[in-house]
């Protein structure tokens, strides 16, 4: 008897792995019919082992914040922003096992069916991906509840404890867990595990725009500790949140990527802080983004995507302020090379009817409502990046406070400070220079170097439209006649 069973064992693919049962005082307890237990009333049981992560389409057919990718962006100075993408991927083994690394240790505990509890335990054995399976010997004709789990490593289990039904597991592993009820038979005692993560798993890519980041260094958060009952392998929380330090598999170039971590953050919203990232010249130091009412699932892979964006122009109340006055050249639209630079003419190309395209056409008076199509600053490349900002944005910008001065020797309005910047601060804020303007329907200038007109995209009435006026003295903010040639500083949305 004993030469046929190995040779039914023989049968099985390399790939599986033979569990055996070698507790006999275990199994004779369980077999309460006959009292005791013949050897000959044993099987051996194999299983094939494997791994597998939900993919995308599994976390979208869900209906929690965890489905789709969520977007944020984070004004962090007055010149930098960072746009953070988190999105569950796509995982090419997804619905499928693979195979576990060779030395990964792994636990298989048998327990009557749907006790999984210290009164129901039959026995366990240990394994290493690779190496020979132990004995693990069953009573036929009986349908067990197998827990099988992992810490997804190559260190030594804990030492097993049949009272114990709750583990104590932190996401410094990437625990893993199966269970499964299988009816043992002599001609079927065999059952394949496929394990899920317990945790999330995350991986960070930083990158940017600009010059090469040379080093970084970020968190994650919530992340805690759990406690997973072998009954239900759902983790709970145990203890305080600790936050997750990301390694990095590079740390010098104009994207980097962490090396992939095991998050548990209790489906709690996912903040990310960069404790210290220099790019170029600039370090950045303790900035965060939080992905507000989006969570993470369990067995899922994430990347989270953050782009650092040195502006063009000048950050302040969440909107990018161009860094200068809009002007046609030829065909083209663009931005003066300076904050302070206007052309002082009217045919300049740096004055505006109220929406027009044509900065020379004086006598346009369009009396519609705000059209993108009539917006100058939509035909700035890439096309549909700036528009003309609004007059609650003007308003804004305006509460923030403002100082008449000069910059190189233009006089304008800084806007953002109450007191003259120094030299090495005067890009930090808004400037307009006091370019004047083109008088009604004429050829005519007036108050260039003296005064500013700046068009909002909001219309009066069907004459008339909002700007922002200043000189030395004031600022305000009025409404004129759309047939005035007034400056236009451009804005972006972040």
């Amino acid at each position: 008897m004993k030469n046929s069973r190995f040779s039914f064992l023989k049968r099985f693919p390399l790939l599986s792995f033979l569990l055996f049962v070698s507790f006999l005082c275990s199994c004779s307890n369980d077999d309460s019919d006959s009292g005791s237990v013949d050897k000959d009333a044993l099987v051996a049981v194999h299983v094939r082992v494997g791994e597998s992560w939900n993919d995308d389409e599994v976390v979208s057919s869900r209906s929690t914040s965890s489905a789709a990718s969520s977007s944020v962006t984070v004004p962090l100075d007055k010149h930098w922003s960072m746009v953070a993408t988190l999105s569950p991927v796509k995982d090419v083994h997804s619905r499928a096992a693979t195979a576990l690394s060779n030395g990964v240790h792994y636990r298989v505990i048998a327990y009557k069916e749907n006790d999984v509890s210290a009164s129901g335990y039959v026995n366990h054995a240990d394994y290493v991906v690779g190496d020979a399976a132990p004995d693990f010997w069953l009573p036929v004709n009986k349908t067990y509840t197998f827990v099988c789990y992992s810490y997804g490593n190559s260190n030594a289990l804990p030492a097993f404890d049949s009272s114990v039904t709750d583990l104590s597991v932190t996401p410094e592993n990437d625990v893993l867990y199966y269970k499964t009820n299988v009816s043992i038979t002599s001609a079927s005692s065999s059952f394949s595990i496929a394990f899920d993560h317990v945790f999330s798993q995350v991986t960070v890519t930083a990158t940017s725009s600009g010059s090469n980041i040379t080093a970084c260094s970020a968190t994650l958060s919530p992340n805690y500790s759990a406690t997973l009952p072998l009954s239900s392998g759902v983790a709970t929380v145990s203890g305080t949140s600790s936050a997750k330090a990301l390694s990095w598999s590079s740390s010098n170039g104009n994207s980097v990527s962490s090396n992939a971590s095991t998050v548990f953050s209790n489906g709690e919203a996912v903040t990310l802080t960069f404790t210290s990232i220099t790019i170029g010249s600039t370090t950045l130091i303790d900035k965060s983004i939080t992905f507000t009412g989006k969570s993470m699932s369990a067995n899922t892979k994430y990347t989270l995507s953050v782009n650092f964006r040195k502006s063009t122009g000048v950050i302040i109340g969440g909107l990018l302020w161009a860094s200068a006055n809009l002007i046609k050249i030829g065909s083209t639209y663009t931005f003066q090379p300076s904050h302070e630079l206007y052309s002082g003419v009217w045919n300049g190309g740096d004055y505006w009817n109220w929406c027009t395209l044509d900065p020379t056409d004086y006598t346009n008076n369009y009396s519609g409502d705000y059209s993108a199509s009539l917006d100058p600053c939509q035909q700035v490349v890439p096309a549909g990046t700036w528009r003309m900002p609004t007059l609650a944005e003007i308003d804004a910008l305006k509460a923030t406070g403002s100082v008449y001065a000069t910059y190189n020797g233009v006089n304008g309005r800084y806007f953002g400070t109450t007191s003259v910047p120094v030299n090495a601060d005067m890009d930090n804020y808004v400037f307009l220079p006091a370019s004047g303007c083109r008088d009604l329907g004429t050829t005519t200038m007036s108050g260039v170097g003296s005064s500013g007109c700046y068009w909002s995209s909001t219309p009066y009435s069907s004459t008339g439209a909002y700007f922002l006026p200043f000189d030395s003295s004031n600022v305000y903010t009025y409404s004129y006649n759309r047939n005035f040639g007034f400056a236009i500083r451009c804005v972006s949305d972040l």
